[in-house]
């Protein structure tokens, strides 16, 4: 599930350990605006909040920008390791939202609130508490 950002969406640079705003969208390149600096960076080595988590976002949380909101829980997330029963490359729990983040190649491809954590992921969670 390789994605794209579009301009204007927040998205986290694992590289800079930071998240920045895509300010212009060439080919396979994005200029990212970050607090230091602009970089130029290939697209598939962000980690981008897809449609779908932002609709869920929307729906779940409902405060602040989607996308910058999804990066920084990213950045700021605790790894799941333990069995969480999600299908994605990694899984993260951003605290200060108490919502389940799961990326999948390059995209924060679901959000899940507690309400919609069943009991394998919910024991995941414990577990880092």
């Amino acid at each position: 599930m390789t994605i794209e950002p579009d301009v204007g969406d927040t998205v986290y640079a694992p590289m800079f350990d930071r998240t920045g705003v895509v300010e212009q969208f060439k080919g396979e390149w994005a200029m990212i605006e970050m607090v230091d600096g602009t970089a130029a960076l290939e697209c598939h080595k962000l980690v981008v909040p897809s449609k779908h988590a932002m609709s869920r976002w929307r729906t779940r949380v409902g405060d602040g920008d989607a996308s910058e909101r999804i990066a920084e829980g990213w950045m700021n997330g605790t790894v799941l390791d333990g069995p969480h029963g999600m299908h994605g490359d990694e899984v993260r729990l951003d605290t200060d939202a108490d919502v389940v983040l799961v990326r999948k190649e390059n995209a924060v491809a679901t959000v899940l609130a507690r309400r919609d954590w069943k009991p394998r992921l919910q024991g995941a969670v414990e577990a880092v508490e």
